[in-house]
């Protein structure tokens, strides 16, 4: 298959470029294989296709890397966490959790420790 990528990647944080022309090299569970040529400051970027003339993301740059000398990238497939996400949107919408008081929740200490992630629940 033949994809492309916009991305944003170091030393370009204010110009997006296009690869329109990269080859899926070789698919394992959860991820392509791909011969575009990313840097650092792609993660997250979007790799599509075209179905019917319109742009379809099918996956997601998560690294760069080498391969036989090559280089590549590698992407994660978004299509069961997709489905996934979008079933989580469909069942909170038909059935809203009660309201409640904000909570936070900080990782990697105790509460009385600053710093960290910080999660919201409405």
């Amino acid at each position: 298959d033949v994809v492309g990528i916009v991305s944003y990647a170091l030393d370009r944080a204010d110009a997006p470029s296009i690869q329109e022309s990269c080859r899926v090299l070789a698919r394992r569970p959860g991820i392509l294989i791909l011969s575009c040529d990313v840097d650092f400051g792609s993660s997250g970027a979007p790799i599509f296709t075209f179905h019917n003339g319109k742009p379809q993301i099918v996956s997601v740059v998560s690294a760069k890397s080498e391969l036989n000398s090559h280089v590549v990238s590698i992407g994660s497939a978004v299509q069961a966490p997709l489905q996934e996400l979008r079933q989580l949107l469909a069942d909170q919408i038909n059935n809203p959790p009660a309201r409640s008081d904000p909570v936070v929740r900080r990782l990697g200490g105790s509460a009385t420790q600053s710093g960290g992630a910080k999660f919201v629940r409405p």
